[in-house]
């Protein structure tokens, strides 16, 4: 008959004394899409003029040698991006 009359409590998370390390963690992540937002802000600001040209003009366009897809930085992030792969096997 007690068993009737107790009231269920309801389940609580408890925090840890290690709480603090998340929101570190959690500032630090906000920082780093921060700074990725802006890396990628700025570059698109700085191809823009080279990405918005028509296919046939852009081997013409002055700064073609530097934002091809052979160029540095094309390749760079495509080194770049083909290690995260091979990591995330």
């Amino acid at each position: 008959m007690t068993r009737l009359t107790e009231q269920k409590k309801p389940m609580t998370i408890s925090r840890s004394a290690d709480g603090a390390g998340t929101s570190k963690f959690k500032i630090f992540l906000r920082i780093l899409y921060i700074v990725s937002i802006v890396i990628y802000a700025y570059l698109l600001y700085d191809g823009i003029s080279f990405y918005s040209a028509p296919y046939k003009e852009r081997p013409r366009h002055e700064e073609y040698r530097q934002l091809r897809p052979a160029g540095m930085p094309g390749h760079t992030y495509g080194v770049i991006g083909s290690s995260f792969m091979i990591l995330m096997l």
